[in-house]
C-alpha cells in the first residue's frame, strides 16, 4: 500500500494513483475492480471537505484522510478526531482510514491542509451489487461557479452526481445539456429536498444532494 508516499519532482509531473484489485473496506470483503484517480498536488489541498454517501448503498463508505503538514488537527462534523503527526508516512501518522457510523453528510476539516479520498466498498460489504471505485473529494477552496461534466453512456445502468453548494445559491443554479443553451432551473429539475451539512463555514451553510442523471454532457 503506497498510501502516504511523498512524490517530489524538480519539474512538473502528474500522478495517477490506484489499485488493480482492492477488497474494501478491508480484506474480509471480496469483489474487486480496478480503482484509480488523478492526485491533486499538496498546493491544491484545502482545509474543508464535504462528502455525500454514494447512491444505492445500504452501509457507509470508506474514507482516507491525509495530512499536508506535520501536527494537523482533524475534525469530523465539527468534533475533533485527533492529530496526524506527519505529512506522509504510515497509517496513523500521516493518514487514517475512517468508516462513519451511519449514512449521512460528512464534513472533514483540518487546521492545516488535508486531503480526502472516498471509496465505494465491495458488494459483500452490504449485499448491494457494486464494484469498488475511488473518488478524490474537492475542498471548499476549489469550489467553482461553473462546471462541465460528462457521464458514461455504456455499461452503467444508472448515473448519479453528488452535488454540494452554498445553500443561499441553490435556487439560482441552472443546468443545460451538451452545447445547447436550453437552461433549466436546477431545483425545478431535481427537486428542493436538500440536506444541510452540520456546521457553517465562515457563516455559510452548505447543502448536499444526490441526483440521478441521464448519460450525456452537462453544464451547470
Amino acid at each position: 500500500d503506497f498510501s502516504g508516499t511523498k512524490i517530489i519532482a524538480n519539474k512538473p509531473i502528474s500522478v495517477c494513483s490506484g489499485c488493480l484489485c482492492p477488497w474494501l473496506p478491508d480484506p474480509r470483503y471480496s469483489a474487486c475492480d480496478h480503482i484509480e484517480e488523478m492526485m491533486l498536488p499538496v498546493t491544491a489541498w484545502g482545509k474543508i471537505y464535504h462528502s455525500i454517501p454514494f447512491a444505492t448503498r445500504r452501509k457507509t463508505d470508506l474514507y482516507r484522510v491525509f495530512a499536508g503538514a506535520d501536527n494537523t488537527k482533524i475534525f469530523i462534523n465539527g468534533t475533533e478526531w485527533g492529530t496526524l503527526n506527519k505529512k506522509g508516512g504510515n497509517e496513523g501518522e500521516g493518514w487514517f482510514s475512517y468508516l462513519h457510523d451511519k449514512r449521512e453528510l460528512i464534513e472533514f476539516t483540518g487546521d492545516k491542509p488535508i486531503y480526502i479520498a472516498q471509496y465505494n466498498n465491495s458488494q459483500n460489504w452490504d449485499g448491494v451489487e457494486s464494484d469498488p471505485f475511488m473518488l478524490v473529494l474537492t475542498p471548499v477552496e476549489q469550489y467553482q461557479t461553473q462546471l462541465l461534466f460528462t457521464t458514461p453512456s455504456a455499461d452503467y445502468p444508472a448515473n448519479f452526481v453528488n452535488f454540494v453548494c452554498d445553500s443561499a445559491g441553490y435556487n439560482d443554479i441552472e443546468i443545460a445539456q451538451g452545447g445547447t443553451d436550453k437552461w433549466a432551473s436546477f431545483p425545478s429539475k431535481f427537486g428542493f429536498d436538500v440536506k444541510k451539512f452540520p456546521t457553517k463555514i465562515n457563516g455559510v451553510t452548505y447543502i448536499g444532494k444526490t441526483i440521478a442523471i441521464n448519460p450525456g454532457t452537462y453544464r451547470v
